[in-house]
């Protein structure tokens, strides 16, 4: 495994090599309103990034400057999501307020009854045919018309992450574990008798339809990430790699395949070829939280922090 690498960020540009290229965005060298972001997305098609804030909003950022969209209300935003058919959906920690932003840029708040059964949005995801699956404390469908709330085999659970595979098999790590199935078959995994490292999932993303990355909630015990690829499962954390935190939030996958890891001590690359590099952007104890990841056509990875965004390339 690769040694941790360590990136000081003191200015707002540096070169770190003829490669590698970083850039921080803060309140101490842009108007953006704060530093503590919750989530990002980086919209492929405009080439503008939206961005999730604490207490300050959603944000646009146009590669200059940073714009509050004001008709976008709450607080601790979450997911954002752009689906297939061009619209963005934002989710913030009030359970009343889902957003939807069309194509055109008109703002909708979303109304559902069944939606306000899982209290709030924390993930979403998208099949193979454009139904948009909402979870929370449980999981609701939308085909586009109609909402439906989804039978699972633990009603208690809260949902924090989402993926779903070509062949529209669902992931969903939450509170208590993992299940792998389809709407009316599911197997569950818990951290006493399968493979889980942890009870909390906080991150899952298919590689394919066989192969499925598993990352952990941190805390006391081994976290980080598996590996599962059909029966097989591989672990990776702090006793045998190279992983700088247990606490995995997001996972993004680039064109070469391959991983970045947000974590709550630093960025973290795994290719295809089994190396581990965690990179560090500031020094000292808890000074490299990363709550979100997007990557645009250009294969730049934008990164929510709680000290700004991060604008990163190799």
């Amino acid at each position: 495994m690769k040694q941790t690498t360590f990136l000081v960020l003191m200015l707002l540009s540096i070169n770190i090599n003829a490669q590698t290229f970083l850039e921080l965005y803060s309140s101490e060298n842009s108007n953006i309103s704060e530093n503590d972001l919750k989530s990002i997305l980086a919209d492929k098609k405009s080439n503008n990034k939206l961005i999730g804030t604490s207490n300050s909003g959603l944000l646009k950022f146009d590669n200059v400057k940073f714009e509050n969209i004001k008709e976008v209300k709450g607080e601790y935003f979450g997911p954002l999501y752009k689906d297939r058919n061009e619209k963005t959906w934002v989710s913030s920690s009030n359970p009343e307020e889902l957003y939807l932003i069309k194509s055109n840029n008109e703002v909708e708040k979303i109304t559902s009854k069944v939606l306000k059964e899982i209290d709030g949005v924390i993930a979403i995801s998208e099949d193979k045919q454009g139904n948009i699956y909402f979870g929370g404390k449980g999981l609701v469908k939308y085909d586009g018309k109609n909402w439906s709330k989804i039978k699972l085999p633990n009603n208690s659970i809260t949902i924090r992450t989402l993926d779903i595979s070509s062949n529209n098999t669902i992931a969903i790590g939450h509170n208590s574990g993992l299940l792998i199935g389809k709407e009316n078959n599911w197997k569950s995994y818990d951290e006493e008798t399968d493979k889980l490292q942890l009870s909390t999932v906080r991150a899952v993303k298919f590689l394919n339809d066989n192969k499925l990355i598993i990352g952990y909630g941190g805390g006391f015990g081994n976290g980080g990430f598996s590996v599962k690829e059909g029966e097989k499962w591989t672990h990776f954390n702090k006793s045998n790699s190279k992983i700088s935190d247990h606490m995995v939030r997001d996972i993004e996958i680039d064109a070469n395949n391959t991983l970045w890891m947000a974590t709550n001590n630093g960025l973290v690359k795994f290719t295809e070829k089994g190396e581990l590099t965690s990179i560090l952007f500031r020094e000292g104890m808890y000074k490299n939280t990363i709550l979100d990841i997007s990557i645009d056509n250009d294969s730049v990875l934008w990164i929510a922090t709680n000290f700004g965004v991060i604008k990163f390339k190799e």
